[in-house]
């Protein structure tokens, strides 16, 4: 761990965060651009430093270590790059959830991140690469590891269901229908994942406050421009893409794929979470690149 977390305003709203008295913003990178900084030394690392640099804490979830450790040679390059770099990694859906459901009457501050890396770490072997080569020994990761593939069709299976329950209302959906669909979906969502919870709430005669859920409504929001509106059926690269998106509303930056900045654009249209998300792909990285 590099220090004590703590999240700070500054002057013009944006939050920042503090660890050992240096002030980072939580960049959340896909595997894809993990690859591609790591792969290509030249403009797309110099990209990614110029734009991000100083300042920036990049993160990433345990799902893009999982598709990552598919490819020895790129994982080794991974570990190469980011083991010299204060670096993060973001809580799964299920974490977050979690972490927004205690906080639903409180209000507390919700932190993004589980785990935090320094290279100055190293010498107490709780810098990045130590932790990720213990981690993968434990036979408990590994299992869930391995279980990754199944989770994948398991998932797809649930989000084709959960599709029935919202038919169009024309032939086709529309992108008004979006905020109707997270709405109800959220809500769901969360008489599933904490069903006491939401009947205590019911017999109170309480509605869910949906706007108290961003990481689920993030994740609907993207089955929604993916799948619903897009007319098109899950594959299982898409669980992957749906999942990492879980932590958005609560990140100061995001690189990733064009085709799922267009959602986060669509989505910080729609839903105050992500209004002050600042959007990235690969191509702005190579347009800020110091590289000839």
């Amino acid at each position: 761990m590099i220090g004590t977390k703590l999240r700070k305003e500054r002057a013009g709203g944006e939050e920042l965060l503090r660890l050992n008295g240096h002030d980072y913003r939580l960049i959340g990178l896909d595997t894809n651009v993990i690859s591609e900084i790591v792969r290509e030394p030249g403009r797309m690392r110099s990209g990614f430093l110029s734009h991000f640099s100083p300042g920036c804490l990049p993160c990433f979830t345990v799902y893009s270590t999982f598709e990552l450790r598919r490819r020895p040679d790129l994982y080794a390059q991974f570990l190469d790059f980011f083991d010299v770099l204060p670096c993060g990694v973001l809580k799964s859906e299920d974490q977050l959830f979690a972490d927004e459901l205690a906080a639903y009457s409180s209000g507390e501050e919700i932190d993004p991140t589980l785990v935090l890396f320094s290279p100055l770490n190293r010498p107490t072997g709780t810098n990045l690469r130590n932790v990720m080569d213990v981690n993968f020994k434990n036979k408990a990761v590994l299992r869930r590891e391995r279980k990754w593939l199944g989770l994948k069709s398991k998932l797809i299976r649930d989000w084709l269901a959960l599709k029935a329950n919202f038919p169009p209302k024309g032939e086709s959906y529309t992108a008004e229908e979006g905020d109707a669909f997270v709405e109800k979906a959220t809500r769901q969502r969360v008489q599933y994942l904490a069903p006491d919870w939401a009947r205590a709430r019911d017999t109170e005669g309480e509605q869910i406050r949906c706007a108290a859920f961003p990481s689920s409504r993030m994740i609907l929001w993207t089955l929604f421009y993916r799948f619903y509106l897009a007319n098109r059926t899950p594959e299982t690269q898409d669980v992957f893409d749906v999942l990492i998106s879980s932590p958005a509303p609560y990140l100061d930056a995001v690189v990733t794929e064009k085709h799922q900045a267009e959602i986060y654009k669509q989505v910080a249209r729609r839903d105050p979470a992500l209004s002050r998300l600042q959007i990235c792909t690969l191509a702005d990285l190579c347009a800020r690149s110091q590289e000839p």
